[in-house]
Order: structure tokens, then C-alpha cells, then sequence
């Protein structure tokens, strides 16, 4: 189909789902994109990279590393186009900032966008100047958000453009619970991905020793099969969940975070989830004011044990429960993808859509019957 052939859209997301589609890590990226898509009048192309051949791609990978200084490094991207002939909205997801040459590929991009803003997800402070032709592309932008609050201001500076921060967020109608009767949560510690190797030796011991039930991944997986299947068993999973192992980002990766603490999705997925978060929590003001409300997690040391605090608070359901509504209720108000679309289509100058508004009340409805549950909601 031509460039021209399709009716004026509303919104068009760059997505990074033609990359590397089965990363696990990709999966609460590809849920924000469906919930815009189900949400806006949104159309979604994703830019795949040009299959060149085991050798071609590792001498491709060499080349893109040396010059990522360069002015015009090299794109290894198909050239995608999308149907409508124009939108209001680009929207573009980066996972990172060697994603950004990505949108290069989009046919026409910047003439067809009314506004243009990207989001990139991840980028630590101290390897910002790795990427000189990617902020290039990116001052072509209109407005730029960031996950790192370290980064608003560098980026910015790089880039030209205005640069907000963005924090992470769930779907949370998804990981929360239907009401606060069920499903019961049977399992008493639940990790997922990566971990602090002392924080599991000290619940393997305690789940050995059949003090406590705990599920973690015993085999490496590099990949998913469904993005929107991985993300549901993952729900499923913390829903059934009493505590949750959550640390703070690339924990024990010091060399390339240059000691900056950052806070990914899964503190968010678990209190969606009324799954309560044990680990390494990180020392920011963002991460204070995304989870401010009492008991919002055990935070620990790194390499300190935490079992005999939670095998005592596992004695107390009752005053677990009134937590995990608590984490529900704050999710369903403020940490939902909703939220962040609205904060991005508020910058763009767009108006919200009839299809957010029932997103909101389906929330409000759900957040009703948590918060029905404690005193001080």
C-alpha cells in the first residue's frame, strides 16, 4: 500500500517490535503501544533491520560501534511507510539511545508529523556522549521525554529540545486484582529476571528448609514467544504473590551505570499487583514520590538478609492485605499507561479520547472496591 493511500491519522507510534521482538525486557513497551493503539486513533509501524547474513552483521556491528561519533553512521534498517498520509502525533519509543537512528527508516517522517516526540527509555547519564549522531536525529524532534531523571537536562543540552521526565507504569487493570477477595496468594516470594545473588542464596536456604514458598527462574531464558502472553502469566503470577523481589536497575552493574540508581517497571508491575517489593531499593527523590504511601516495600542492604523479616510479617495476612490494597489503589490512580499517555498527549496538545475515558472509569470503578477496604484510602 502507498504512503498516500490511508485516511489522516491521529497518531503514529515507531515501534521497536520489529527489532528484537522476543526480548522479555521489550514486552511492557509492546503493552504501552497496544493499549495505544486500543485507546487513540493510532496506527503502528515498526522499523525491522535489513537481514544482511551472520558475517555481513557482525562486520555491520563493528563499523556502528566505531562510528558512533560520526556525523552519519551506518542504518541497517528496511524503509517502512505508513498508510495514513499525514497525523497530528509521532510518537516514538526508543529503548535506547542506539534505537533512535530507527525512525530514520519511517518514509517522510518529520514533514507528515504535526508535533513529533519521542521517549527514551533507557540512557545512563555517563555514556551520553557515546552518541552524537543519535541526538542529531533526535533535535528533530518536537519534545523528548526520558526515564532518567539524571538525563533531562544533558539531553536536553544535546539535543536542543525540550526534555521532560517520564517514569515507567503498568497496565494495571491487567495486574490488579479483580476485588480484594482473590485469587489467593499462595506464593510467598516471587522473582523474575535479574536478581541479587545473595538475596536468593538466603531464600533458596529458607525455601529448602520449607520455611517458605519460592518461585524463580531456574532456567535462562532469552526470549518469549508472546509478548501479550508473557505479560498475562506475569500478572498471574504476582497476583498470587506476597512479596516481591524488586532492586534497583542493573544492580551489581556499576561500571556502566556510573553509580546512578534508577528504578525500572517491575516495582511498578508489583504494586499494581499488591505484590509487596523486598531488595535493593534506589535512593531518589523519583522513587520516593512514585511510591510516598506507608509500607510500600522492605527495602534492604545489598547482601543482607531478609528472611526473618518477612517470615514474621508472613505471620500477619491480615496486615499484609491491607498493604497489597493499598499498592492497588495508588497503581489504579496514578501508575496505569493511561497516565503517562495523558501526560504525553498533553504536550502534544491533544485531547484525550472517549475510549481513555472509560479506560479511567473501569480504573476508578476497580480502585472503588480496594479502597473500600482500609481506613485511611
Amino acid at each position: 500500500m502507498s504512503a498516500t493511500s490511508g485516511r489522516h491519522r491521529r497518531v503514529v507510534v515507531v515501534s521497536p517490535r520489529g527489532t528484537d521482538p522476543r526480548s522479555p525486557a521489550l514486552s511492557p513497551h509492546l503493552e504501552f503501544e497496544d493499549l495505544i493503539v486500543a485507546m487513540d486513533d493510532a496506527e503502528l509501524v515498526a522499523p525491522r533491520h535489513r537481514r544482511l547474513g551472520p558475517r555481513l552483521e557482525a562486520v555491520h556491528n563493528r563499523v556502528a560501534k566505531a562510528t558512533r561519533h560520526a556525523d552519519r553512521p551506518p542504518i541497517a534498517y528496511r524503509r517502512v511507510s505508513p498508510e495514513a498520509p499525514s497525523w497530528d502525533l509521532l510518537f516514538a519509543l526508543f529503548l535506547g539511545p542506539d534505537d533512535v537512528l530507527s525512525v530514520e527508516a519511517v518514509d517522510r517522517w518529520r514533514e507528515r508529523s504535526g508535533v513529533a516526540i519521542a521517549w527514551v527509555i533507557e540512557a545512563w547519564r555517563n555514556e551520553l556522549d557515546m552518541w552524537k549522531a543519535h541526538w542529531e536525529v533526535l533535535s528533530r524532534f518536537d519534545h523528548v521525554f526520558v526515564t532518567m531523571e539524571p538525563c533531562v537536562v544533558p539531553v536536553q543540552d544535546l539535543t536542543g529540545r525540550p526534555t521532560y521526565y517520564l517514569p515507567y507504569a503498568t497496565d494495571a487493570l491487567l495486574f490488579a486484582p479483580t476485588d480484594p477477595g482473590g485469587p489467593p496468594r499462595s506464593i510467598d516470594v516471587l522473582s523474575i529476571g535479574r536478581r541479587c545473588e545473595a538475596t536468593h542464596q538466603h531464600l533458596l536456604r529458607e525455601a529448602r528448609a520449607g520455611r517458605l514458598f519460592y518461585q524463580f527462574d531456574s532456567i535462562r531464558a532469552s526470549w518469549v514467544k508472546d509478548h501479550a502472553e508473557h505479560r498475562f502469566m506475569y500478572a498471574s503470577l504476582a497476583q498470587r504473590t506476597r512479596f516481591f523481589v524488586a532492586n534497583r536497575s542493573l544492580i551489581g552493574s556499576e561500571d556502566k551505570t556510573g553509580g546512578q540508581e534508577e528504578f525500572g517497571g517491575r516495582f511498578f508491575d508489583a504494586a499494581a499487583a499488591g505484590a509487596i517489593p523486598v531488595g535493593v531499593f534506589p535512593r531518589t527523590a523519583r522513587f520516593r514520590e512514585a511510591f510516598d504511601w506507608p509500607d510500600v516495600g522492605v527495602e534492604i542492604d545489598v547482601d543482607a538478609d531478609p528472611t526473618a523479616c518477612l517470615l514474621e510479617l508472613l505471620e500477619h495476612p491480615e496486615e499484609l492485605d491491607r498493604r497489597a490494597h493499598r499498592s492497588i489503589v495508588e497503581s489504579l490512580e496514578r501508575h496505569d499507561w493511561l497516565h503517562r499517555w495523558e501526560t504525553i498527549l498533553e504536550v502534544a496538545g491533544l485531547d484525550p479520547t472517549p475510549a481513555m475515558e472509560r479506560r479511567r472509569e473501569c480504573l476508578a470503578a476497580r480502585r472503588s472496591r480496594f479502597a473500600a477496604t482500609f481506613d485511611d484510602a
